[in-house]
Parts: structure tokens; C-alpha cells; sequence
């Protein structure tokens, strides 16, 4: 579990360490966050570390996953200094 705070809520979430990206399994409220916190160049940390999100991409499971509401997103978050 990785803890991510977004526009003031802390959010636990699933993510898997892929290199230089976190995958993150997300509902639709989460991957919204991230988005516009993308969009915006918002601030959020990551387990307590300060990052902007470089990088978003909403790959869609939904043919995989019965649950509609399951968002499977690959992130870069970059360190703020």
C-alpha cells in the first residue's frame, strides 16, 4: 500500500513499482484526483515525499475487472525539491 495526499485527503492506494513508473489501481474518484493534480502541476506526496505528477495514463481494465469503478494508471511523480 501506498499512501498518496492530493488536494488535502490522504488516500491509501495498491501501487507496483515499474521502473521509472508506479501503477497504480485506483476507483474513479482517486483517478480523477491524480488527474487534475496532473492537469493543474498540483502538488501530492507520495508516502510522505513532496512530487509533482510528470506523467499520467488511464489504461482501461474494464475488460478485465467485473467492478467498473477499477482505474489501472500508470504515473511518474517527480520529486520536488
Amino acid at each position: 500500500m501506498t499512501t498518496l495526499e492530493v488536494f488535502g485527503c490522504t488516500i491509501k492506494v495498491n501501487a507496483y513499482d515499474q521502473r521509472d513508473k508506479l501503477a497504480v489501481l485506483a476507483d474513479s474518484n482517486v483517478a480523477q484526483m491524480l488527474l487534475d493534480a496532473h492537469d493543474i502541476e498540483e502538488p501530492v506526496a507520495v508516502d510522505g515525499h513532496k512530487c509533482l505528477v510528470t506523467y499520467i495514463d488511464d489504461l482501461d481494465l474494464r475488460g478485465v475487472y467485473t467492478d467498473k469503478d477499477v482505474h489501472f494508471l500508470e504515473v511518474i511523480f517527480s520529486p520536488l525539491h
